[in-house]
Formats: structure tokens, C-alpha cells, sequence
């Protein structure tokens, strides 16, 4: 009943462009746009909207604890995962600044037990803009099964990135890599001689006054931070598995408030526009397209994204671990911040962020589609299976059975459930997309077509 009400209040919202509505109509329909992923995708987080450095909107959502029924407050702490990056980038900078490095200098020169072979060319910007060929996490050697559950000395992390093989010859294109962000805080921590933590804190946290962020190490008790979740693909919510922080330093290991990372966007949108590190770390480094993330590139720590028809120029990071989903972006011209901030992860984060990005920027959007609560297909489940390829660029979209519940799963990508709506339809709540099943004579599936968030998918059926 409550998200009923909720899709009929967002409807009345829901014109084809908001451009000529007030602020007050727009966080209206954002409050019935959250409440909605709320109900519909265990969404439960933190939202906070700024115009000019001033607070337009800041709400909290869900449970900071499911266990001791514990409602969130929008001044909860939460891990921040990758945002942290850019933090690491500045101190970078910093350190430039202060004659302790330079940008040019091989890593070898801080970190001799990288040389030889092609680890020997690799340099600090290299490592700052993902282009050092380094992997992520998932090419140490037994990461997820070992590794990201221990608690390892720096040296035996050094030890194993440096067993890792090198994706590419370094500065020759884009791959994603927290361990090389851990070497960025390694580095950090030999030229000053003390803990990245301490050096975090002298350098950015006090001088910022970023009171409600700071470093987790799994031991430490941590006033006001939420518990972690993690949504699974049939959508049900468990405790977030277990992961250590010690390879996550430099990378991923840090937690905030949406109102610290506000006035850390604050202090980006103040600095890019004076000659510093700041301004080149948001301009796009090497022309190399970031694949994490469609249409963006990568600087020092921030991703950037052009202007576009549907959305301005943006700097942004997301981050993403067990019991943790969350996005910051900076919109430089509207002078714009977003922060969303989740204590759940497996969550669509990119994919809510865009929605609210629409609302707040008055562009078309339309409230997710809600399935019946009796919904149907004529078919069996055994009728859908299969392999499916789109025409366009040759995706590959797998649809299988798992604990008698259907599911998709994109060339890789984490599988999400498919709840039937009506005959040979059927909708994916995770991604807001749906899918109908193209059928021919006898009820044989030939195909089907993806639509949702203004783009429309036709598949082939390849087996």
C-alpha cells in the first residue's frame, strides 16, 4: 500500500521536462523517489543536495542497524570505499607542493623492491591516473578466498602486487587500480615519515575541520557508523560478508559523513578554479576513456565527465565494498553538489545516482515501475532460459534459473532478478529495466527487448 501511494504521489511529478517547476516540486519528488528505492531495493543511506554551498536537501533513510531497529540520522557516518582516492590524490599533490616527490619520479625510486622487468617505468602519475597497468584487487593471488579476509603487514601486500602481472606497458592505457592507490599511500608514508592516517589528518582533516571522517581498521569502535548490508541478487538483505582494510589503504579503507564530503566538494569547487594541483587533478589525464564508468575519464582521484544533452560537466567518484554503496559529484558550473551515502552494498548506486541527478536537474524522469504484488506468466520459468545477443556492439545477455526464481546476468556482470509483470514480461528492479520476451510460433522465444531509462535493447536468442 505505501508504495502505491508513494508512485501516485512521484507521478504527479513526472512531466516531460521539470525545468519550469520550483526547487520545492523537484525535492518532492526526489523524497518520493527515495522512499520508493527505499521500499523497493532496501535503499538506506543518507541524500544531501547543495546549491552554492548551501544544504537544499538532506535526508536519511532506512536503519543504521537492522538488528536494534536503529532508524538512520543524516549525520551518521558511513564507508566512503573508493571516494577515498581522492583524498589520497590531494596529499599527493600536497607532497608535490611541499618538494617531497615528483609526479615524473619512477616508483622504484621510493619502493626499490618494484624494480626490474617493466615495474621499472611505472611512475607516481602513472599510479595517480590508473594508467600504470597495475590490475585491481581481483589479480592478487587468492584475493577474495584469502587475502581480503587477513590482516597483512605492508610488506606482504607490496609482496603480493608485485607478484601480479601488469595488465599493460605502463602509461599505454586505462585500468582501474586500488593497488596502485595503495602504493600512492605507501609512498606517502615513507617521504613523511609517519602513518598515512596521521599524515590524512594534519594535512586535510584538521585543516578542513572534517570532524566525521577519518580511517576504519576493522577493529577500531567507530561513534556513530552504521552497520554495513548487503543486498543479494534475488533482492533479500544480509549482514555484509567480512573484508579487511589493510590492502584498502590509500584506495578504499576511509568512512565520512555527507556533510564532510560536502565541504571536501566545496573545497574542490574553490581550489579548480585557482592554478594548483587541484585544477589539473579534475582535467582529464591521456585522452584514455574510463571504462568503469560510460563517457568519463580520469584525472588525480576524480572522475570527469563531459558535458552532455543529458547532464553538465561533473566531477565525481563512486565506492563500493561489503556494507557500503556511495557516489559524490561536483558540478563545477551549477556550483552543484550531490552526495548519497548507503550502509548497503550490491545496491544499483550509478543507476540512483543518475535518477537523482534528473530530479535535481530538472530533466525528464519518469519513478521506476513497481511489479504487481501478484504478478503472473503464462509460462513456465523453463520456458525463458537461455543465451541472448543484442545487435548492437554483440552483448551478451544470459537468463537463468536459481532457487526456482528467474534471473539475468550481462556479459559478466552481477546476475539480478527478473519478477514477472504480465504475460511474457517481465522487470528487473536492480537495473529499472524491462524485458519482454519476443515469441513465434508455438510459444518459441526468438528474442526480446530491454526497455528502461530512455534506452531500448533488442536480443536475439543464440541457442
Amino acid at each position: 500500500m505505501r508504495i502505491g501511494i508513494m508512485v501516485l504521489l512521484g507521478l504527479l511529478y513526472c512531466w516531460s521536462s521539470l525545468g519550469q517547476h520550483s526547487v520545492q516540486d523537484r525535492y518532492e519528488l526526489l523524497q518520493s523517489y527515495l522512499t520508493l528505492e527505499e521500499e523497493r531495493l532496501s535503499f538506506s543511506g543518507v541524500c544531501l543536495i547543495a546549491k552554492s554551498g548551501e544544504i537544499q536537501y538532506h535526508r536519511a533513510f532506512g536503519q543504521a542497524s537492522k538488528e536494534l531497529n536503529a532508524r538512520l540520522e543524516v549525520d551518521h557516518r558511513f564507508r566512503i570505499a573508493s571516494i577515498s582516492k581522492s583524498f589520497t590524490a590531494q596529499l599527493i599533490g600536497i607532497a608535490v607542493d611541499e618538494g617531497k616527490l615528483k609526479l615524473q619520479d619512477q616508483i622504484t625510486t621510493y619502493l626499490p623492491e618494484f624494480k626490474g622487468e617493466t615495474w621499472d617505468q611505472i611512475t607516481i602519475q602513472q599510479l595517480l591516473t590508473h594508467t600504470s597497468g597495475i590490475p585491481h584487487h581481483k589479480g592478487m593471488e587468492n584475493y577474495w578466498t584469502i587475502q581480503s579476509r587477513l590482516t597483512l603487514s605492508t610488506s606482504s601486500i607490496l609482496q603480493a602486487i608485485r607478484k601480479m602481472e601488469l595488465q599493460f606497458e605502463p602509461g599505454t592505457n586505462f585500468f582501474y587500480s586500488s593497488p596502485g592507490y595503495f602504493l600512492l599511500a605507501t609512498i606517502l608514508e615513507k617521504v613523511y615519515d609517519i602513518s598515512f592516517p596521521q599524515l590524512w589528518d594534519e594535512k586535510i582533516g584538521q585543516p578542513l575541520s572534517l570532524v566525521n571522517s577519518g580511517f576504519d581498521d576493522n577493529l577500531a569502535i567507530i561513534p556513530q557508523l552504521t552497520k554495513g548490508y548487503h543486498l543479494m541478487p534475488d533482492n533479500q538483505l544480509i549482514s555484509a560478508p567480512y573484508r579487511d582494510f589493510s590492502t584498502l589503504k590509500g584506495g578504499g579503507d576511509m568512512y565520512s559523513s555527507a556533510s564532510d564530503l560536502l565541504r571536501w566538494n566545496q573545497y574542490i569547487l574553490q581550489k579548480r578554479k585557482e592554478p594548483g594541483f587541484i585544477a589539473e587533478a579534475v582535467r582529464p589525464k591521456n585522452g584514455f576513456m574510463a571504462k568503469r564508468h560510460e563517457a568519463a575519464q580520469y584525472g588525480y582521484g576524480w572522475f570527469i565527465r563531459a558535458a552532455q544533452e543529458r547532464h553538465p560537466l561533473t566531477y565525481f567518484h563512486g565506492g563500493g565494498t561489503f556494507g557500503c554503496s556511495a557516489v559524490s559529484a561536483v558540478y563545477p558550473e551549477e556550483e552543484l553538489s550531490i552526495v548519497i551515502l548507503s550502509n548497503v552494498s550490491g545496491l544499483p548506486i550509478d543507476m540512483i545516482w543518475q535518477n537523482v541527478e534528473r530530479i535535481v536537474l530538472g530533466l525528464p524522469f519518469e519513478l521506476p515501475e513497481v511489479p504487481p504484488s501478484e504478478a503472473f506468466s503464462s509460462q513456465p520459468l523453463e520456458h525463458y532460459i537461455g543465451n541472448f545477443v543484442s545487435g548492437k556492439g554483440g552483448q551478451r545477455l544470459r537468463v537463468f534459473i536459481h532457487d526456482e526464481q528467474l534471473f539475468a546476468q550481462l556479459q559478466g556482470r552481477p546476475p539480478f532478478l527478473l519478477s514477472p509483470t504480465r504475460t511474457h514480461q517481465f522487470y528487473g528492479s536492480k537495473v529499472d529495466i524491462s524485458f519482454t520476451f519476443q515469441v513465434e510460433a508455438e510459444n518459441r522465444i526468438v528474442g526480446l527487448k530491454a526497455e528502461g531509462r530512455g534506452r531500448t535493447f533488442s536480443f536475439e536468442k543464440a541457442d
